[in-house]
């Protein structure tokens, strides 16, 4: 362990070298071969996939997508520390996703430094890697100084508490990044009231997802740090805020808030809501949401909405202004009834490009109103209608 260290060590505190940048050779291959060089300093061999990814793009546009697994077997600390140097030492690569791997901490002293030092790198998706509150204080810190990072994706990793303030403290500061994706992270009560408190002041990040945090308050006291956040921010585009135990009340404080009269109109155009025990008792708020807001993307997956609900979701759809194009009502208990409302919007014009229903009640009824709706409106469904029999239909899930 001691040598492994020290090799990191050295590595890590080296000089780029300069004359990498000059020659005739193609750029692509020359990054290659500093990055087998790279490889076998630390003794390492190097990732076919990396390889592949950057012999085969254009120098103009370079992205390394490595998946665990899928793409050979996951990425240790060591191999992402051989691929960060080599970034750092040969500024080519425009995004870096690194999924389903194992390389945890041990890996973000190399990130930060490539972080503090990169000025091409604009994507970094490091998904399902064991990261944990120290690697996040370490790539969030970089992020304090960096200004050519646009896209931060941690999710799936342990970050905690201690990583959710990390992150909050750094949206406080940077002002390049337009994208941050913090789903499954384990972060706690206190950490996504800080982020939330954050985003107020923000004025650059346009989308946010915050899916399925360790909450452990009751009610919706998260839910109206986030409403309070959506009635100032002017910026934020996207949100995600699925899983996060919203109920009525918390919906009437977010609906609340994107409704008020204000200055400078609310940016907010997609929001995902989905996995929330929202219930029919919401509908008359989700009716307001569609029918008054300026939202076009809206999820409402597994969210307990019943026939009452998408009765009147249909309603607002049909009213003048609804600006909906994407809505996802899969895997609620909407029925017949239901059903054949959200059939009627479509037959009658309603702006709708996607709608998603698989997992609801689907009979036979169901698939008759949408059999001759889906002959008028060319909505993109997750489902298809077909007649296995003369005056009769069913209905199956799309591929």
């Amino acid at each position: 362990h001691r040598r492994l260290h020290r090799r990191l060590h050295r590595r890590l505190h080296r000089r780029p070298s300069r004359a990498l940048l000059g020659g005739s050779m193609r750029r692509a291959t020359l990054w290659c071969s500093t990055y087998r060089e790279e490889c076998t300093k630390l003794l390492v061999t190097p990732n076919r996939k990396v390889l592949e990814c950057v012999e085969q793009s254009e120098d103009a546009d370079v992205s390394i997508r490595v998946a665990g697994r899928a793409d050979g077997p996951a990425m240790n600390a060591l191999d992402v520390t051989a691929l960060a140097l080599t970034l750092r030492a040969y500024p080519l690569v425009h995004s870096l996703t690194l999924t389903h791997h194992t390389f945890g901490d041990g890996a973000t002293d190399a990130l930060q430094e490539l972080l503090y030092s990169d000025s091409t790198l604009a994507m970094l998706e490091l998904r399902y890697s064991d990261i944990g509150p120290s690697g996040c204080a370490k790539i969030c810190g970089a992020l304090a100084e960096n200004s050519s990072l646009r896209v931060l994706d941690l999710s799936g990793n342990p970050i905690g508490f201690e990583g959710g303030f990390c992150a909050a403290e750094m949206l406080q500061t940077n002002e390049s990044l337009v994208s941050l994706a913090l789903d499954d992270t384990d972060v706690e009560t206190q950490a996504v009231t800080a982020l939330a408190t954050a985003l107020r002041e923000n004025q650059t990040l346009t989308a946010f997802s915050l899916s399925n945090p360790r909450l452990f308050s009751l009610g919706d006291e998260t839910t109206v740090h986030f409403a309070t956040m959506l009635g100032v921010n002017t910026t934020l585009q996207s949100l995600d805020i699925s899983k996060h135990g919203i109920s009525e009340h918390g919906l009437r404080q977010v609906v609340t808030a994107l409704l008020a009269p204000r200055e400078t109109p609310s940016a907010l155009r997609g929001l995902s809501l989905r996995c929330n025990k929202l219930g029919d008792e919401s509908a008359p708020l989700l009716a307001a949401l569609i029918a008054q807001s300026e939202l076009e993307i809206l999820n409402l997956s597994s969210c307990a909405i019943k026939d009452e609900g998408a009765i009147a979701i249909s309603r607002a759809l049909m009213q003048r202004g609804a600006s909906m194009a994407q809505l996802d009502l899969s895997h609620n208990s909407i029925r017949a009834p239901g059903m054949k409302a959200l059939a009627e919007v479509l037959a009658a014009g309603a702006p709708l490009h996607a709608l998603s229903l698989w997992g609801n009640i689907m009979d036979g009824r169901a698939a008759s109103a949408f059999a001759s709706a889906l002959q008028i409106s060319a909505v993109e469904t997750d489902f298809v209608v077909y007649q296995p029999d003369e005056g009769r239909y069913t209905i199956a899930r799309a591929n």
